[in-house]
């Protein structure tokens, strides 16, 4: 954006302000949310309004209740550009703008308004090449689409440096070699304050400190361990930036419905702070997934594990961080599987939950993407089966 372009938006923000405050209506308001300056004095434009919690909702900066309901993306965990490429675009490695902005609208015309993006650590600490610049990149072209970006850290090291998904983001409960990137606690809660510092500038960014962490096999120590950090995170995020910080506890968040695992660790972390959001992860794949599909089972078990009463009982927000569709399954019981899906998507909308698809890729079990070479490849069945509960049940977008 030039000088000029800066000071017409600059002077369109001054006149906002003043007409704003001689006449107050819904327009204006809604104008005045939309737009936001970066600590550069850049002036960006964005359909995606801060958001804050109030009690169990998610809201946005005009009060209004917002379901988060999108997808995950993966690829940041093995390469910096993250992934997106399109045909005739360089292959892996190579950072394609033109990539990003196709996928993410294919997202927002299936009625997506949140992504998920998987991290490895070591490309933010050593910014090869050029990683946080993709990242702030992806933040922008997303908030252009009124789509969130949930920054999530997935492991320390990336795959192609021999890393993989970290139980705990620190030693002694990381991968071997993880100490080279993340060496205590302290370096993991520095990583955070970093992180809040550069991105907590752009509204529609919001930061999730860890997947799925746990220690195996002592989970009580893990615990013991990670609790004081989360605080000791969303301090030091706090200091920097008030965008929502998403928590997250346990492997056993997949609850391969019947063994019934619950959310009591939301209330055993006894958080303190504003603007924490609480995830877990739901998949109906498991040993006994094929005789739990119908919609009473699957209500009655997520039920037993305390989704509901999260929100109705203690007040607190939850998210579906992920939700998957087990391609592996064969013959009468995909047919199951895809009726679990199906099923535990209108659980959440009737529960007014937020939730995202795993994972937005063509390859692999999970797959939301046909495995085929088309560009962008049509949804498989569990991707439209996504696409239909987000437009039954709403986004709730700005």
């Amino acid at each position: 954006m030039g000088v000029l372009e800066n000071k017409l938006c600059l002077a369109l923000v001054l006149v906002l302000g003043l007409v704003g405050a001689l006449i107050s209506t819904p327009v204006l308001s809604s104008l005045q949310a939309n737009v936001y300056l970066e600590t550069s004095g850049t002036i960006l434009y964005t359909l995606a309004p801060t958001l804050h919690i109030d009690g169990r909702w998610i809201k946005n900066s005009a009060g209004n209740i917002l379901f988060l309901r999108g997808v995950n993306k993966v690829g940041f965990e093995d390469l910096a550009d993250g992934s997106w490429e399109a045909d005739g675009q360089g292959g892996p490695g190579a950072w394609s703008p033109y990539a990003v902005r196709a996928n993410l609208d294919k997202m927002k015309s299936y009625g997506f308004n949140v992504v998920r993006l998987i991290q490895a650590v070591d490309w933010w600490i050593n910014n090869e090449p050029n990683y946080k610049q993709h990242i702030k990149d992806i933040i922008t072209w997303a908030g252009e689409r009124g789509i969130y970006v949930i920054f999530t850290g997935y492991q320390v090291r990336n795959y192609f440096a021999g890393g993989g998904q970290d139980p705990l983001p620190y030693p002694p409960y990381s991968l071997p070699g993880s100490e080279t990137i993340i060496p205590s606690k302290e370096a993991f809660v520095n990583w955070w304050k970093d992180v809040g510092t550069q991105l907590g500038s752009f509204p529609n960014a919001l930061f999730e400190l860890w997947n799925e962490p746990v220690w195996d096999p002592d989970p009580s120590a893990g615990f013991a361990s990670w609790k004081p950090v989360v605080q000791q995170c969303i301090n030091t995020i706090r200091t920097v930036s008030d965008n929502i910080v998403l928590v997250q506890w346990n492997y056993d968040v997949w609850w391969n419905i019947g063994s019934h695992n619950d959310l009591s660790w939301i209330q055993d972390l006894n958080l303190t702070g504003s603007n924490i959001l609480y995830s877990t992860h739901s998949y109906p794949d498991g040993l006994d997934a094929p005789n739990h599909y119908s919609y009473n089972d699957l209500r009655n078990a997520l039920q037993l594990c305390g989704v509901e009463s999260v929100g109705n009982t203690f007040n607190k927000p939850v998210i579906i961080g992920e939700i998957g569709c087990n391609l592996a399954w064969t013959g009468q019981d995909l047919t199951n599987e895809l009726s679990a899906f199906k099923n535990e998507l209108t659980v959440f909308n009737d529960w007014n939950l937020s939730y995202l698809g795993w994972w937005w890729r063509n390859e692999g079990q999970f797959a939301l993407l046909q495995p085929n070479e088309s560009w962008i490849p049509p949804p498989t069945q569990p991707g439209q089966i996504l696409i239909n509960a987000t437009a039954i049940g709403g986004t709730g977008g700005p």
